[in-house]
């Protein structure tokens, strides 16, 4: 039975993770230039990122875990690093330099 929660919770989660990219995704391409927005849609387009990026990392992590994954400590720089070591994501650096822009 938890198996079964927690197949459904990391698919639920992807499929927020999805609708938030894709939200971020048409922010940031629908301009040349992210500076060109005012500083209230700036500290939006921020927001939205950094929402998105904490529905990207507690996916993954919910989706490694239901393959059976353990962790030794829960953040998104050592899921990220778990998760390259995995083979669930390729360049490692892209997933840190994330990390650390959310920081």
């Amino acid at each position: 039975m938890m198996n079964h929660i927690e197949n459904i919770r990391w698919k639920q989660r992807f499929q927020n993770f999805e609708k938030a990219f894709l939200l971020l995704r048409e922010i940031v391409e629908s301009k040349d230039n992210l500076s060109e927005y005012e500083a209230i849609v700036q500290e939006g387009i921020v927001q939205r990122f950094e929402y998105t990026f904490e529905l990207l990392w507690k996916t993954l992590k919910d989706k490694m875990e239901f393959d059976g994954i353990s962790f030794e400590r829960i953040s998104p720089k050592y899921v990220f690093k778990d998760a390259y070591k995995s083979k669930y994501v390729d360049e490692i650096d892209v997933w840190i330099e994330m990390t650390n822009s959310r920081n």
